[in-house]
């Protein structure tokens, strides 16, 4: 019967361990992943570029008739290495 009463604790305590680190993470994850102030600031139109949002959709367009970027570069997200992407831009 001893050892129901241990296996109890260890679920509760188990139980308050895991809610508290799914709590945390969920925390850090909104704070860690807002848009900074110059990202902010990148996301305006200015004479060079018109920046538009329609649909969930992320626009960038040339204002001076400039030929429209192909391929937009996000640090990260392709899992290509630093090496990598910065052949690429230089042969582009």
């Amino acid at each position: 019967m001893e050892i129901r009463k241990y296996w109890r604790v260890v679920r509760r305590i188990w139980i308050t361990v895991a809610l508290s680190a799914t709590a945390i993470f969920v925390i850090w994850s909104l704070y860690a992943y807002r848009a900074d102030t110059e990202a902010k600031t990148a996301a305006v139109s200015d004479a060079n570029v018109a920046v538009s949002f329609t649909d969930g959709i992320w626009q960038f367009k040339p204002a001076i008739g400039l030929q429209p970027t192909t391929q937009l570069f996000f640090p990260g997200w392709t899992g290509i290495t630093p090496e990598g992407k910065s052949k690429r831009l230089f042969i582009a």
